[in-house]
């Protein structure tokens, strides 16, 4: 049975590892362009995966940047590797729910009812998506952050700390949702949408 291994370090990677060391996982390792401090007194550093990379693992995105993700997403299906999945133990999932690969759910995340959610999404803790919901490829729910019933995301998509979309609310491609933000209705392709007052803005 091939060993998890995460495409990226800092931050995020260090919380991962916490939920996956609290599920008794064990982590080949961790990929990244440059050795992290933190990461290290944990698991081991593998090196850069674009030249220390192996067929004999499978791979989770432990990065919450969309733009990196992508590139990470395109290295493993570039390279005909195999993508991994964490669903915490501490998470309820919905039988009734059509998952992706590659797919990253934390504790006390809740998937309710039937959704659609696409490859590589990464759902972090206490974040939610509802009944009818659909949601794309490469999207990161922040802490916190809701996707209610009959919203529609599309690819590569962030929401940000306690984010909350309105039930029917529509997403384009490339959309960011800052922190605690509320967008209704429909956000057009690549705007960042900033806290009350809602605003939305082309993202540069």
């Amino acid at each position: 049975m091939k060993e998890l291994a995460l495409l990226g370090g800092g931050g995020l990677a260090l919380e991962l590892i916490e939920y996956m060391m609290d599920d008794d996982i064990k982590i080949a390792g961790y990929f990244a362009p440059q050795e992290d401090s933190d990461c290290s007194q944990y698991i081991s550093y593998l090196g850069d995966e674009r030249v220390n990379y192996s067929k004999n693992l499978k791979y989770l995105l432990a990065s919450g940047l969309t733009s990196l993700r992508s590139k990470m997403m395109n290295f493993i299906e570039s390279h005909n590797l195999e993508s991994g999945q964490f669903i915490s133990r501490k998470a309820h999932v919905s039988s009734m729910a059509k998952l992706g690969k590659g797919i990253v759910i934390t504790p006390f995340v809740s998937v309710t009812g039937n959704p659609i959610i696409g490859d590589y999404v990464f759902m972090n803790i206490y974040s939610n998506i509802s009944h009818h919901a659909v949601v794309g490829n490469n999207v990161v729910l922040g802490p916190g952050s809701r996707v209610n019933g009959h919203c529609s995301l599309g690819n590569n998509i962030s929401l940000g700390s306690n984010a909350c979309l309105i039930p029917g609310t529509t997403l384009a491609e490339g959309v960011e949702i800052g922190i605690l933000s509320y967008p209704r209705r429909k956000v057009s392709s690549n705007k960042f949408v900033l806290a009350p007052p809602i605003k939305a803005i082309d993202k540069i």
